[in-house]
């Protein structure tokens, strides 16, 4: 593994190597003193102890908690178990437990779309507009109609907030807004990505749409409300109407997604809901991924 590290360095990629050393030689610590000696005789011996460099330690000298933490942020952990590095290098994680895949039943034939009612709204722009009492900010996107930005409503408490956009973007984050995120701020005001998603789908059809423009937008057109500390999403699809509010909660660390189904088709229907939430729990996700096991 030293080799290994030297070479790694040589080439320009950068690794932490720690050794954890679990002889318990008694008062000599010969294996200890073995190691020690392979270190200061190659390369590696001007970057003990220092980023990129190598770490030795004794396992008797570390704290169950620190153990776990070295395995979990590890990316490569060998042992000298009974496997040889060959087997433990071509080891491969059991394969994901995957549901059984959906068989369809042929669709109904769809259902025509009618543009949303009007709305009487002040100041509209051709796309959203205040309410006469001037409580809510109503966007109404027939299908193919978008913002030319993504025109958000931030819902705050002093304990958690949320940026929602008025296609269901979101990201959430808890007393800080950049130390403490929840979910992913992607910043980006073209396509208005997003790390929290929601998916209706017909179990019987397997036919699919979400409750908001995005991301999987639904043949007919949307309605988006924004109020003070609240949105609220308009939808109908396929005989399915959908009330879709975001909200957090005053006095706890708490984000609500309450979603309403009504069934106008006349017929059973048997619907799923699926969410999504890419989760940071930190600054960065890409720094707090290797720590998050979902």
């Amino acid at each position: 593994m030293l080799q290994a590290h030297a070479y790694w360095r040589m080439k320009g990629l950068t690794a932490d190597l720690v050794i954890v050393n679990e002889d318990f030689s008694g008062y000599r610590a010969v294996l200890q003193d073995q190691i020690t000696g392979l270190i200061n005789a190659g390369p590696e011996a001007q970057i003990i102890d220092k980023p990129g460099g190598v770490f030795l330690r004794r396992a008797d000298e570390l704290s169950e908690e620190d153990r776990v933490l070295f395995q979990t942020v590890a990316r490569v952990v060998l042992t000298d178990s009974a496997e040889t590095l060959g087997e433990q290098v071509e080891r491969r994680m059991p394969a994901e437990r995957l549901p059984d895949p959906l068989e369809p039943l042929p669709q109904q034939e769809d259902e025509p779309v009618h543009p949303l009612a009007m709305r009487e709204r002040l100041f509209c722009n051709g796309l959203g507009g205040f309410t006469p009492d001037g409580r809510e900010y109503v966007v109404t996107l027939e299908p193919g109609q978008s913002t030319p930005a993504p025109w958000v409503n931030v819902i705050a408490s002093p304990h958690i907030g949320t940026v929602v956009s008025e296609c269901g973007s979101a990201y959430t984050w808890v007393e800080n807004a950049h130390e403490f995120r929840l979910t992913t701020w992607l910043n980006d005001p073209l396509s208005d990505g997003s790390g929290e998603a929601l998916y209706l789908r017909d179990e019987e059809t397997g036919a699919f749409w979400s409750p908001t423009p995005l991301p999987a937008r639904g043949r007919s057109g949307y309605v988006c409300r924004h109020g003070f500390g609240y949105s609220v999403f308009e939808h109908y699809e396929a005989g399915i109407s959908s009330e879709l509010s975001s909200y957090v909660a005053m006095d706890a660390p708490v984000k609500f997604v309450v979603v309403k189904l009504h069934n106008y088709s006349g017929r059973p229907r048997r619907l799923s809901l699926t969410g999504y939430w890419e989760l940071v729990l930190g600054e960065w996700r890409h720094a707090n991924l290797m720590h998050i096991v979902t």
